[in-house]
């Protein structure tokens, strides 16, 4: 069944329309990720939402920037992007048991290095941006509530006004233990 927020959004759709730009199948593009085919239809077709692993998945198997998900097909070549509180329809990660909403801060703009997301957690939940350490860096500032930064074998507690910017090289997960509302901004080695 197809979700409102998610064809609203359109996620799949970008995701579908820019896997056949690059030539590729649903089946490579699922094998390159990792996703089944069966559950990369179902991102496509809007019925379930990517986490933002499985985002930065598919941008690397695709050679595009993860903005380029958010990125309306007839986006110009501006080099600066205006986000109004109002506008843009966040999406969700699916981390078992949880559901973690974000929203791209910076979407549609093609030419940047660092993706800056804003991240809810309605309730405790336990997350990594990225499901495998990468080239590149990561800063956390906690607008609400408090979490810990499994960092490597450290673990940081951080509450609000609290920020954070590590190597994501490093194994690290994010652990909220109860609502929290943080500004997640990721910088990607090689996306430039």
């Amino acid at each position: 069944m197809k979700k409102p927020f998610l064809e609203k959004l359109n996620l799949g759709g970008r995701i579908k329309d820019l896997r056949k730009q690059k030539g590729m199948t649903l089946k490579e593009l699922a094998e390159r990720t990792g996703v089944s085919p069966a559950m990369l239809s179902q991102v496509e077709n809007n019925i379930v939402s990517p986490s933002i692993s499985t985002l930065w998945n598919f941008a690397e198997a695709l050679g595009l920037k993860i903005g380029s998900f958010f990125q309306e097909p007839e986006g110009g070549s501006q080099d600066y992007v205006i986000t109004r509180a109002d506008q843009g329809a966040g999406t969700q990660r699916n981390e078992l048991p949880h559901t973690v909403p974000y929203k791209s801060l910076a979407p549609g703009l093609e030419a940047r290095s660092m993706n800056p997301l804003l991240i809810d957690c309605g309730e405790a939940c336990e997350f990594s941006i990225k499901e495998l350490p990468y080239e590149g860096e990561e800063f956390l500032h906690v607008l609400e509530g408090d979490l810990a930064v499994c960092y490597g074998t450290e673990r940081f507690d951080l509450g609000p006004g609290d920020s954070i910017y590590y190597n994501a090289q490093v194994p690290h997960r994010i652990v909220a233990r109860q609502r929290a509302r943080l500004l997640a901004v990721l910088y990607e080695a090689h996306r430039h």
